[in-house]
């Protein structure tokens, strides 16, 4: 783990520590050396090494990082890490004298938290908490720190809000007024609760109509998010309506041109809303009125987990709410 030698006549200690060797001269006396040495061990057992914490410029650092997101992260998670870093930077221009990666303490980051809550939701700030701590964790990792600035740092309590859907009587009304080139795309979203993305990057070839399932999976050029494949059941009504979608690209939906779908749908669902006097809504709200409306109807969280894609069964509890009141609602209509 550690050995002296000795050179001329001073003593020196050479050990390894996180993949990385070390020297150190530690003078004339072989008992000083040997006492070093064990010093050292317990230490590197201890993983309690704070003198060996790298002078790591914050700017070598970050440049370091965001090449490691953009190696490792999906194409938008490393775009949203590199933003945040962004903002990070941009705070820390304030204090000059920050310079090194060890000079960024919890005090400073309860600063950056200060600002950031006068511009951005108490969620937000959150999200950017918990994406700092793990990039300090990175540089802990690699030798550059002892000790996370975020380790005793809290974040915002946020009471959760129940998703946003479409009742029975607003579904119906979106649908009879969104026009013949929005009816398929919206009944997709309804009866399958894709994403966004997903339904972007839905090619006929992700449609099996003899086994009545649509196919999420990774592709070369784009992948799920959480990078999960899942297959989706296509109901009667889907079925029709796909079938009845006349291609003109290897997208199932695609606009004029034969490209991919593009944030116009979203301003034509809100326009859509408007005129019709139905609260504000967008594109996800399709994903939450698949997943509600299916809750209500009994289909257990587990199932709905599935279909949803989700990763954990946490994310998909938040329609868990839906379940207890419709089953109050359906005890209430007993009469003896």
């Amino acid at each position: 783990m550690a050995t002296i030698y000795k050179r001329e006549n001073n003593w020196y200690l050479d050990y390894y520590y996180k993949g990385r060797r070390f020297k150190k001269a530690i003078g004339h006396s072989k008992k000083l050396a040997e006492f070093a040495k064990k010093d050292i061990e317990v230490k590197i057992a201890r993983n309690e090494l704070g003198f060996i914490e790298a002078k790591k410029k914050i700017e070598d650092f970050i440049s370091e990082y965001t090449d490691y997101i953009k190696v490792n992260k999906r194409f938008k998670t490393a775009q949203r890490y590199v933003e945040i870093i962004n903002n990070f930077k941009l705070f820390l221009e304030s204090y000059p004298y920050v310079v090194l990666l060890s000079d960024i303490k919890g005090q400073l980051i309860e600063k950056y938290k200060s600002e950031r809550i006068k511009k951005i939701k108490p969620v937000t700030v959150n999200y950017e908490l918990r994406f700092l701590k793990a990039l300090f964790a990175y540089a802990i990792k690699y030798g550059y720190l002892k000790n996370n600035p975020l380790a005793l740092i809290e974040t915002f309590k946020v009471t959760a809000k129940s998703p946003r859907f479409f009742d029975k009587e607003e579904t119906r009304l979106i649908m009879d007024n969104c026009g013949k080139r929005l009816y398929p795309i919206f009944t997709t979203l309804l009866y399958t609760g894709m994403r966004m993305g997903e339904l972007k990057n839905l090619e006929w070839d992700d449609i099996d109509f003899k086994n009545r399932l649509i196919r999420i999976r990774v592709k070369s050029f784009w992948e799920p998010k959480n990078s999960k494949p899942r297959g989706i059941p296509i109901n009667d009504e889907l079925l029709q309506v796909l079938k009845d979608i006349k291609r003109r690209a290897r997208w199932v939906f695609c606009n004029k041109k034969g490209n991919q779908l593009g944030h116009h749908l979203r301003e034509h669902l809100v326009r859509l809303c408007e005129d019709l006097g139905i609260e504000k809504a967008n594109i996800h709200t399709f994903r939450h009125t698949f997943a509600s409306h299916l809750v209500m109807s009994g289909v257990d969280l587990p199932t709905i987990q599935r279909l949803m894609g989700h990763a954990d069964i946490a994310t998909t509890m938040i329609y868990s709410h839906l379940a207890q009141e419709h089953l109050k609602g359906a005890v209430e209509k007993l009469k003896f």
